[in-house]
């Protein structure tokens, strides 16, 4: 019987030092990993504000886009309504108008972030082309209505 008691209270020793070595054994691996759990924490919170910022970065592009289309189409109204007056240097309006268009299309393809120099070199060639075929026709086109 004794025999038995002294088993019993050896397994009861080797449990409670095993928990005890368990328990030691996690807060260790705790103490270890408690400094990469802030830093995620951290990493999140910064995150979400980047987010947040590209989010509003976005929204203010999208706003700057839509009032270029805006103004783009306001000019094309006003060029229209001037050649319902029959101004002579409407076809020279109309060229620069398209001119510009093209070239901010070029300067567009070198400053981003692939640049396409070689395109926005082909773009600006066929603008200065259209400039003077656009300008020839309407000048042409008016003669004929006039």
């Amino acid at each position: 019987m004794e025999l038995v008691i002294i088993l019993l209270g050896i397994a009861v020793i080797i449990g409670v030092v095993s928990w005890v070595v368990d328990k030691a054994n996690k807060a260790q691996l705790y103490t270890k990993l408690k400094p990469r759990l802030d830093q995620l924490d951290q990493r999140e919170a910064r995150f979400s504000h980047e987010q947040a910022e590209w989010g509003r970065q976005v929204q203010q592009q999208q706003a700057e886009w839509a009032r270029k289309v805006q103004e783009d189409k306001q000019a094309i109204e006003t060029l229209a309504r001037e050649k319902s007056l029959g101004f002579p240097w409407l076809a020279q309006a109309y060229t620069d108008f398209y001119y510009l268009q093209d070239i901010k299309k070029a300067e567009f393809l070198e400053l981003k972030s692939h640049p396409a120099k070689k395109a926005a070199e082909t773009i600006r060639e066929i603008a200065a082309e259209r400039r003077k075929a656009e300008k020839l026709w309407r000048v042409l086109k008016y003669q004929l209505e006039y």
